[in-house]
């Protein structure tokens, strides 16, 4: 609690005090927490569709041209980017490791090299891990697809 908001507490409570009112005094609630995605679906009739504004960062997803949610996307890394254009879903895999991307790990699970192909040298006692790509849809044959998170909520176009 910041020295602020612990004075305002002490102030309230004199208040209360010298009015002899009674009163409860609640801490501040702090940060509000950021929403990253909302989701509506009324899984009633209709097509769903995605949006993706690669300016803003966001995916609409419509069904029926009936809004049913959002989240903020990534769309692909630094010389990786992600081509405008209208895609259909071709493939789906549940469980999909990347063929392109990764990172290095040492022995205890430390990262030291977030940004690894399968052609990364690999220091010795280390190893490569492929990026995980769960619930993978692939939107072209050239490889770039859409999938969740880790925490399953905001997409990542590649």
């Amino acid at each position: 609690m910041s020295i602020s908001s612990y004075c305002h507490i002490c102030l309230a409570s004199v208040v209360c005090a010298l009015c002899g009112t009674s009163c409860r005094v609640v801490a501040p609630l702090g940060e509000p927490e950021r929403v990253l995605h909302q989701w509506h679906d009324d899984f009633g009739p209709g097509e769903v569709s995605v949006h993706i504004s690669l300016a803003d960062q966001i995916a609409d997803f419509e069904r029926g041209g009936r809004d049913i949610g959002w989240c903020y996307v990534a769309t692909g890394k630094e010389g990786h980017g992600t081509s405008p254009g209208s895609y259909r879903i071709m493939e789906k895999i549940v469980d999909k490791y990347s063929t392109h991307f990764g990172w290095i790990e040492d022995e205890f699970g430390n990262v030291v090299n977030g940004d690894a192909t399968p052609g990364t040298r690999v220091p010795k006692g280390m190893v490569y891990i492929p990026a995980p790509m769960p619930y993978w849809m692939r939107l072209t044959a050239r490889g770039i697809g859409v999938h969740p998170d880790a925490n399953g909520l905001c997409a990542a176009v590649i």
